[in-house]
């Protein structure tokens, strides 16, 4: 008997969360590098208090938690390589290459509808 062939979705996780939001964001990434260990197609979009998240300034240990720019980092070794930030929320937390974690791109409110539009599935955290 043949096994069918596994079902790839187009996962795209919204993280609004940022870094002061207790374990939101934390659950947020964990879910993001669950889902891309199981081989689906994964997109992740930072909006809001989120993209501070990508500042690599960022103290962990005056938040008491881990580094979430290090997992943040691993998105590339679980095959994430679509990463995205609103451009106005991106102005607003003054998030640039520069400072950032990882590499992204920046999108329009156009881009981030259209970007949704694409997706299988949208889990917003």
């Amino acid at each position: 008997m043949q096994s069918e062939p596994a079902l790839i979705k187009k996962v795209l996780f919204i993280i609004r969360s940022g870094p002061f939001d207790g374990l939101k964001a934390r659950e947020a990434i964990d879910a993001v590098l669950a889902t891309a260990a199981f081989e689906q197609h994964v997109t992740v979009h930072f909006q809001d208090e989120g993209v501070r998240l990508l500042n690599r300034d960022m103290n962990p240990e005056a938040l008491k938690s881990k580094n979430l720019g290090k997992m943040i980092k691993a998105f590339g070794m679980y095959g994430v390589s679509s990463i995205s930030v609103s451009t106005g929320d991106c102005k607003r937390y003054n998030c640039s290459p520069e400072n950032a974690v990882t590499t992204f791109t920046t999108l329009d409110q156009n881009g981030v509808r259209e970007l949704i539009a694409n997706q299988d599935v949208t889990l917003v955290f």
